[in-house]
Parts: structure tokens; sequence; C-alpha cells
């Protein structure tokens, strides 16, 4: 069986592009504010339409025996880290099925 997996490597996301992640449950839309560091604003799912600030830690195969740091993959599950009343807890979605990034445009004045 020839499986085509859609993915998306953390080292070629940029400040304010928008990671659009579609699980067997749940949408989530996660903005980049710190791409090196991975940090963003996450909503959708349990989440609800407001962002949260969140670190996008990996993913996690279907069967947990694998994690991942470099790239989210359809078929396996995000793991985010998300802050809350002073208290930061773990999210790991349901199976991804879709992915997708709204990419920032680059402004003139940002190039000179």
């Amino acid at each position: 069986m020839n499986v085509t997996y859609k993915s998306i490597e953390f080292d070629k996301l940029s400040c304010a592009d928008t990671i659009s992640v579609q699980t067997l449950k749940s949408s989530y839309q996660f903005s980049l504010l710190d791409p090196s560091n991975r940090k963003g604003l996450l909503s959708g799912g349990s989440l609800g339409d407001e962002g949260i600030e969140a670190f996008l830690s990996g993913m996690v195969s279907d069967d947990s025996r694998e994690f991942e740091t470099t790239e989210l993959k359809t078929g396996a599950r995000a793991v985010f880290f998300v802050e809350s009343k002073k208290i930061v807890r773990r999210l790991i979605t349901s199976v991804i099925t879709d992915l997708a990034v709204a990419r920032n445009p680059v402004s003139p004045r940002s190039i000179m």
C-alpha cells in the first residue's frame, strides 16, 4: 500500500505563518510568534476561537512509539504545551488528517 503524507518542517516556518491542523475530531490554527522556539497562539478544538500562548513540541506517532521534534505530518498527532491560568498543560491532538501553512508575505520594507 502506497501512503502519501503531508508534512511541515519546523525550520522552514517564519514569524506570522499560520499552521492549519485538521484532525479526526477538531481543527486547530497555530499562528507563529517566535518560529525558532516554535511559540505562538493556538486556537481551535477544545480551546475555542481565542488564541492561547502555546509551544509546539512536535508530533507523536499514532501508536505512541515515536516522537519527532522537527516536523508535523499527517497520520501523527501534534503535541503542544499550552499556558492557561499560570498552569502549563500538554495538549495532544487526535490523528492529523490534513495540514496547511498560510505564509506571511514578505513586505518590501523587511528586505531593506
